[in-house]
């Protein structure tokens, strides 16, 4: 599978090649290179913002479990 991935990213490579030029192409992989580069950030980002919200919640949980238990 991983050898069809290497083949059909050479042919898109080879095909931007010849309608770019080399100049372009350059320029064409730098800025999805940052985009993708972006991408992960947020991913990144996203997750440690639901892992934050998760880890609140079992706090609240937790405090209000052992305010039942102080009440009883």
């Amino acid at each position: 599978m991983i050898d069809a991935l290497w083949s059909e990213l050479f042919v898109i490579i080879l095909v931007a090649l010849i309608f770019l030029g080399p100049k372009d192409l350059l320029i064409l992989l730098k800025t999805i290179g940052k985009w993708v580069n972006k991408g992960q950030e947020m991913i990144q980002s996203l997750r440690m913002s639901i892992d934050y919200e998760a880890y609140m919640q079992d706090q609240h949980d937790k405090n209000k479990t052992t305010k039942k238990d102080d009440d009883q």
